[in-house]
């Protein structure tokens, strides 16, 4: 049973060994050169009016909850649905 799951684990191994692989290769030969220029915030060139954090309306919030709730619903429903034929 266990030999089963053999290369699903060889594979997901293998993988995280190229992520690490790839993260300390590109540490070791990136240049970083932290300069003023970078550290600033970009504005496109426009004067910032105002304060930029403004309060969400909480209709925003309940529209992804229901979109979230009838998305997990139809999940659930169209394989009942299937099965009941």
């Amino acid at each position: 049973m266990l030999g089963d799951y053999l290369p699903l684990l060889f594979m997901t191994a293998a993988v995280a060994a190229l992520v690490a692989f790839i993260l300390v290769a590109s540490s070791l030969f990136s240049r970083n050169r932290p300069t003023r220029g970078k550290a600033n915030t970009y504005e496109c060139g426009m004067t910032p009016v105002g304060d930029a954090r403004k309060p969400n309306r909480a209709r925003f919030f309940v529209t992804a909850v229901l979109f979230l709730l009838f998305d997990i619903e139809s999940v659930f429903l169209i394989p009942w649905a299937l099965n009941l034929k």
